[in-house]
């Protein structure tokens, strides 16, 4: 019941923030950066999508860089960035039913910088939608599937922290 109840509890803080960020949307904050482990950002996700993702077949893949140094970060902004990515990536592999669903998870160093990298077998996304999908309110979901903003949301996050986000797919 304790476990249950911190999850509860962690997923109320996290939904605040999550308000609090589309509030900020318009009007952008500093974020409440402390020094944090980007594996572990990225694991605090998928321990919440978890279920679903084993209920739906999807095999999720880590490649960490085990030796990846701790960074200045918000968690929860980039936990909702981690959130967005996994959510986009399980609902393309959905709308594939004729294949073994692969969601793969990389992080390492580069130089000064930490890259994480998402990539799954769902459709891809034609080349002329491939910054497009980064403005506000485009989304290529069905009507209340989606309010377009939470790639751009994620942009926003990734450059408030000396970021960059960027996106390569293969139709098919």
């Amino acid at each position: 019941i304790r476990q249950n109840l911190e999850r509860i509890y962690s997923e109320a803080v996290r939904s605040q923030k999550i308000v609090q960020n589309l509030l900020g949307f318009s009007r952008r904050h500093q974020p409440e950066k402390a020094y944090r482990n980007l594996n572990e950002t990225i694991d605090s996700v998928l321990e919440l999508r978890a279920y679903q993702l084993q209920v739906d077949n999807v095999e999720v893949v880590r490649r960490y860089d085990p030796d990846l140094p701790n960074t200045m970060l918000d968690f929860h902004q980039i936990q909702q960035v981690v959130l967005n990515l996994v959510n986009n990536a399980h609902q393309a592999m959905m709308e594939m039913q004729d294949r073994h669903h692969r969601l793969v998870i990389s992080t390492s160093r580069k130089g000064d910088l930490l890259h994480a990298a998402f990539s799954d077998n769902g459709p891809g996304i034609p080349p002329d939608r491939l910054e497009t999908i980064f403005e506000p309110f485009f989304t290529t979901k069905e009507v209340g599937k989606g309010t377009g903003l939470g790639l751009s949301l994620s942009r926003a996050i990734v450059r408030d922290h000396l970021g960059t986000m960027s996106v390569e797919s293969v139709v098919g």
